[in-house]
């Protein structure tokens, strides 16, 4: 596991299961890929940063085929 993974995740701020909550998505189940980029459009333009970082920790972490296009290139 990356050290910044292992930051975040031992961070007294960090919720688990806190994506599934907000998304609205039982625990336990896959959260459809659809839902995470029309959260990550609406994070962006309304500029919720709780939401951006919890994304953001999934398309990093194990949701990378969910990300949005161009995601992790360096000049977008």
């Amino acid at each position: 596991m990356a050290d910044w993974i292992k930051d975040v995740t031992d961070s007294p701020d960090f919720e688990k299961g806190g994506l599934h909550k907000a998304l609205g998505v039982p625990e336990g189940e896959d959260i459809p890929c659809g839902k995470m980029r029309s959260a990550w459009k609406k994070a962006k333009a309304s500029g919720n940063k709780d939401m951006i970082g919890k994304l953001t920790f999934a398309f990093n972490t194990g949701s990378k085929s969910c990300a949005p296009s161009g995601w992790g290139s360096k000049d977008k």
